[in-house]
């Protein structure tokens, strides 16, 4: 949750698990830590990959199809 941040009621509803739904309302809020601080020589294709394979939303997250397609593997 450091990195990516809470998930919305949307996200969670995606997973389909009342006991996630239940944990990850006990999780206390955090600031969010920034990709770039934590990988600083990685470049901006290499973040935004990053950023997208970790999104909580299965359904939001790069699929492999578009993973082979992004222009940090291109």
């Amino acid at each position: 949750m450091e990195v990516t941040g809470r998930p919305n009621q949307t996200d969670v509803d995606s997973i389909n698990s009342p006991l996630a739904a239940t944990m990850l309302e006990g999780i206390p809020a955090t600031k969010t830590k920034k990709l770039k601080d934590m990988f600083p020589t990685a470049s901006e294709d290499a973040i935004d990959m990053i950023k997208n394979l970790l999104t909580f939303n299965p359904s939001k997250r790069l699929s492999v199809q578009q993973c082979l397609e992004h222009p940090y593997v291109a």
